[in-house]
């Protein structure tokens, strides 16, 4: 009888202190967790350029979706100022290398012309 009450006796100090060396000198592990937050990339609009050139319009007459921005660059000596015949749109005047941008939110056709050069004229088909 005493032999089974040491030999229980010893398991239970056996089995204390394996559980207590286990837990003793193991310190606890943060756990790391990475999120990803998901980042939404906004592609930019359909764009379109119109070259002002030699006194006229390059190309004279564009067709475009809705929401493009149009793109007028002034690449000639002279001063152009653009202004629309349905007033969607007027530049300031442009001098050489000098851009105007406008976007068409809106179908339908939009004749522009040169405000200082009226015989100047252009036209954006929007669809």
């Amino acid at each position: 009888m005493k032999r089974k009450m040491y030999l229980m006796l010893f398991t239970v100090l056996m089995l204390t202190s394996v559980i207590g060396a286990a837990s003793c000198g193991t310190a606890a592990t943060p756990t790391v967790t990475q999120t990803t937050t998901p980042t939404t990339t906004v592609a930019p609009g359909p764009s379109a350029t119109v070259i002002i050139d030699s006194n006229g319009f390059s190309p004279a007459t564009l067709t475009i979706a809705v929401g493009t921005t149009v793109t007028w660059t002034n690449n000639d000596d002279a001063q152009h100022m653009l202004t629309s015949l349905s007033g969607y749109f007027a530049s300031s005047a442009l001098n050489k290398g000098e851009s105007f941008s406008y976007t068409f939110t809106k179908s339908g056709t939009n004749p522009y012309f040169c405000k200082i050069n009226p015989s100047m004229s252009g036209k954006i088909i929007v669809q």
